[in-house]
């Protein structure tokens, strides 16, 4: 299994999260406000940013 998070920031952000909460035990409301610990590494996400830096 794996992630593919293609586009800006809040894609990858959500990316992020969807990793963590899919290996963990819990609701994404429950994991966020800590009353379930997150104990597992996320699913590997692999980030395509599309956004332009310069430099």
């Amino acid at each position: 299994d794996v992630i593919i998070a293609v586009g800006g920031g809040s894609v990858i952000d959500v990316g992020k999260c969807i990793s963590i909460f899919s290996t963990n035990k819990g609701t994404p409301e429950r994991l966020v406000l800590k009353k379930n610990p997150i104990k597992k590494k996320g699913i590997p996400l692999i980030r395509i940013p599309t956004t332009s830096g310069s430099g």
